[in-house]
């Protein structure tokens, strides 16, 4: 059943359009597009050679709202660190940037709507060792001392995992506007952030949209 109603982006819009159900594609760069200079000299892309770039550019005809995180992302690692060293993702700052700028387009259709602050938060510097060191054998040199952050006020969103390998976020009493989203790992990092703005959240890994939890869970995003 599942399969039935998993669509495909092109068979999806026009349903969710109809609903009136707001879609939005995020792309999660991978890091070497945001540390391009770390990268061997064989190794440096050449002109519109990134995949993001051939994509933003076929979709700038089609009415869809995409956000292409690498500039923002960009900036900000001129002056922090955004992801992991040992890891492939991004790491708790660079994951709230990501937010903030996800959280700033959905306001364009919900005015309400406001978005994190890196001074809603401290820093907590821990041990970290990633997917990356994950490939390598157990050595004290793929261990990263790294700045986490910290909520300087309790959270308001409650987390569970739900049905079919899910986890849900709630607000309780909220009439924030609710959300599903079609994720990958980089989600696992946002949750924490985006939870914050939104009564309900389903976070689903999946590449298709599954219409099914759509119908379900009925979301405003």
């Amino acid at each position: 059943t599942t399969e039935i109603y998993t669509l495909s982006l092109h068979d999806a819009l026009p349903i969710l359009r109809q609903r009136s159900i707001h879609f939005y594609v995020v792309i999660a760069p991978n890091k070497e597009s945001i540390y391009p200079q770390y990268l061997p000299e064989r190794a440096q892309a050449g002109v519109r050679a990134c995949r993001i770039d051939q994509v933003m550019q076929e979709l700038q005809t089609v009415p869809l709202n995409v956000l292409d995180l690498r500039n923002p992302l960009r900036i900000a690692a001129q002056t922090a660190q955004v992801y992991h060293r040992t890891d492939t993702h991004w790491n708790s700052t660079g994951a709230l940037i990501a937010s903030r700028e996800i959280l700033s387009m959905v306001k364009l259709d919900f005015p309400d709507m406001t978005a994190p602050s890196l001074t809603d938060y401290s820093m907590e510097v821990k041990d970290h060792s990633g997917d990356l060191a994950g490939f390598l054998p157990r050595d004290a040199r793929f261990v990263e001392q790294e700045a986490f952050l910290v909520p300087l006020q309790p959270t308001a969103a409650e987390f569970e995992e739900g049905q079919g390998g899910t986890t849900v976020s709630s607000i309780p009493g909220s009439d924030l506007p609710k959300a599903v989203v079609f994720c990958d790992s980089f989600s696992d990092a946002l949750k924490p952030y985006l939870s914050e703005y939104f009564s309900r959240v389903v976070y689903s890994r999946s590449f298709g949209i599954d219409l099914s939890l759509i119908d379900k869970e009925k979301p405003d995003v």
